[in-house]
């Protein structure tokens, strides 16, 4: 099965970190593939800055890369044609939605905001 993935939900993966739900796990664990929407990078990026990890950065995009399963999906026309049709949520998540929608791919997040404009959740 093909997921897309939230930042914290990638960040959680990659640090083996318990906030990460089982359901969540078995979902990645299982997935043939896991597309990263490139705001999603951007994101993970932003969260280590906050919290003075951002040396981490490079080594998180290392395993990324080591792992098949794990697709950077880029900020396409096709992505922006699918943002735009989408109202009055935050740009993060419009992209993020944008993509699964393109995909017709199920994301993989805790944000609830998501949920209220894209059924295909899960966490």
């Amino acid at each position: 099965m093909y997921f897309v993935i939230d930042a914290h939900v990638l960040l959680w993966n990659l640090e083996n970190s318990p906030k990460l739900s089982l359901k969540a796990k078995v979902a990645i664990d299982t997935a043939e593939r896991i597309f990263i929407p490139t705001i999603v990078l951007l994101e993970v990026y932003n969260i280590l800055e906050k919290r003075k990890e951002r040396g981490m950065f490079l080594d998180l995009l290392e395993k990324i890369q080591n792992q098949r399963k794990f697709v950077v999906y880029p900020l396409s026309i096709e992505v922006v044609r699918e943002f735009i049709k989408i109202e009055k949520q935050e740009i993060h998540d419009r992209i993020i939605v944008a993509t699964a929608k393109l995909l017709g791919a199920p994301i993989i997040t805790k944000d609830p905001e998501v949920s209220k404009f894209y059924p295909k959740v899960i966490w």
